[in-house]
């Protein structure tokens, strides 16, 4: 009689294929949510937040070559609005006073000088920091419709540079020959922005609550795999890290296609190349915690993973890391993290918080692992001398 060998049990059925497909879209999704949400808060905190601004026009002002451009146009403004020759001839004698037209040539040169000087006071300074201030204020009103505020500009965003114009005035004894307009650039009128008021509304939305869309479609890729969940992780943190570096490079191009092709004159490029960069600093700040969080997540999932160095690392680790000590030194290292903060989105208490709770969702992930692959000896039981 023959032996039959029992039959071999079936193989273990994979997932269903709309699972994975949902969950990759939904991967893919949460990546775009993402840039959407980065560039809403940038220009959320850039051009509506007030503190921001403030902070943003006093970088601006303490740059050297911005503020030696700030100093020439001041110094164009006070020939456009004032007669020096005619001030001049006033007070040389009579026999130097056909000479004005040309002294008032030379004596611009001086002037530019200590325009540049006065700028870099910290009074005056405040004065620049004051008045783009206000005139953010007035942008944000004009977004909002609120007419109150621009009643005073005529339904325009005005940067008035008058109080830092008398000042420079005053050094050459013309201040009291300024007009009233003088120094008041007018950067927008109020129906220049009849869509921007409509979508101001949608945009602070957008910022405040899309990154919630973004995370509730990852959490779903991840329920929707069981068995494939740290695939569908690592597809999340490749994405987000993708999404650091494309902001990183859409920023350079940006700035290299502004200050080289909407920038005219070769004298003020350097200054509008320093203008860019502080502009655009929360945006490179956004790019570069992309990257962080994308390596961070991408060094977790290695180490949760399959692999030879993988494993030999969870043996090293496994002995240190028991019980709470895993959380202790997560807890130090996030610590340690926000107090170097490589970018400003590590001072956003929103961030921390989120941050915070990923990072301890991983390490949970982290503890089990290593308690199920590497349990804990059992205490010794000391026998009893007869």
């Amino acid at each position: 009689m023959s032996e039959t060998s029992a039959p071999s049990p079936p193989p273990p059925r994979g997932l269903p294929r709309w699972r994975i497909i949902t969950a990759r879209t939904l991967t893919v999704i949460g990546i775009l949510l993402l840039v959407v949400s980065v560039l809403a808060n940038y220009v959320k905190r850039t051009a509506l937040d007030e503190g921001n601004f403030r902070g943003t026009a006093r970088a601006l002002i303490a740059d050297d070559k911005i503020r030696d451009q700030v100093a020439s146009t001041l110094v164009e403004q006070l020939y456009a609005n004032t007669d020096v020759a005619a001030t001049l001839r006033q007070r040389l004698p009579d026999n130097l006073r056909p000479l004005a037209v040309p002294i008032a040539g030379l004596v611009q040169n001086a002037t530019e000088g200590a325009a540049k000087q006065l700028l870099a006071r910290p009074r005056v300074q405040n004065l620049f920091v004051d008045a783009s201030s206000l005139a953010q204020r007035q942008f944000v009103a004009l977004l909002n419709d609120d007419k109150n505020v621009l009643r005073t500009t005529n339904g325009a965003v005005v940067l008035d540079l008058r109080p830092i114009l008398e000042r420079l005035g005053q050094r050459f004894s013309v201040a009291d020959r300024i007009p009233p307009d003088a120094g008041q650039i007018t950067l927008l009128q109020s129906d220049q922005l009849k869509t921007g008021q409509r979508a101001t509304r949608a945009l602070r939305f957008v910022a405040n609550w899309i990154w919630a869309l973004a995370l509730a479609a990852w959490i779903g890729a991840v329920l929707l795999v069981p068995g494939r969940r740290r695939l569908e992780v690592r597809a999340i943190a490749i994405g987000i890290l993708s999404a650091g570096f494309l902001i990183l490079l859409a920023r350079s191009w940006a700035g290299r296609y502004v200050v080289n092709n909407l920038v005219v004159s070769d004298t003020v490029r350097p200054s509008a190349n320093d203008a860019y960069a502080i502009i655009t600093r929360l945006l490179k700040g956004a790019g570069w915690t992309g990257v962080i969080l994308g390596v961070v997540a991408l060094v977790g999932v290695w180490l949760t993973g399959a692999g030879r160095y993988a494993v030999t690392a969870r043996q090293h680790l496994a002995p240190h890391l028991r019980g709470a000590g895993i959380y202790a030194v997560t807890i130090v290292g996030y610590l340690l993290l926000l107090w170097w903060r490589p970018t400003p989105q590590f001072g956003y208490w929103v961030n921390i918080i989120i941050f915070f709770v990923l990072l301890m969702l991983g390490t949970e992930v982290l503890r089990r692992q290593l308690a199920r692959e590497h349990p804990a000896p059992p205490p010794a039981v000391s026998t009893p001398v007869a």
